[in-house]
């Protein structure tokens, strides 16, 4: 798994700023990451809440909506042409918007489930950082949590 963050890590942050609350929350993740069991759903809890430090956090404003327009980064009524995360996959990951890491044990989602919403997830960070690469280390980490 860490190499998968570390993959992720170097194919987003592109500042060369300081950034102290996105240092902080980095720390903070990896040290709890080091001091609990290994969950299988915590890259993806991490991920999206990294969203928040790189700017294009889901807008949950809507977030009864059916559908989550993942270029527009919102929640939606209707469906569009932009790709979308709907029906079970979408119940969870609203659930993974709402949840710290602390909580990650009460989280029951099936592995094709994962899969589909790290898929989603990857697709949402290529959507919103300019030079975003798929991580290779992507068939690694599934094969992990098999």
């Amino acid at each position: 798994m860490y190499f998968f963050l570390a993959e992720m890590l170097g194919n987003s942050i592109q500042e060369q700023e300081k950034d102290a609350a996105l240092f902080n929350y980095l720390e903070y993740s990896f040290l709890w990451l080091d001091e609990h069991e290994l969950n299988p759903n915590f890259h993806l809890v991490f991920l999206l809440n990294l969203t928040k430090y790189l700017g294009f956090y889901p807008d949950t404003y809507f977030n009864q909506a059916p559908y989550f327009d993942l270029q527009e980064g919102g929640f939606s009524e209707q469906p569009t042409l932009n790709p979308l995360i709907q029906g079970e996959i979408l119940t969870h990951f609203k659930t993974l918007l709402g949840i710290n890491f602390d909580a990650l044990s009460t989280l029951k989602i099936k592995k094709t489930q994962r899969r589909e919403l790290l898929k989603m997830v990857i697709l949402y960070f290529r959507l919103h950082l300019h030079g975003f690469r798929k991580p290779k280390s992507l068939d690694v980490l599934n094969a992990v949590f098999e």
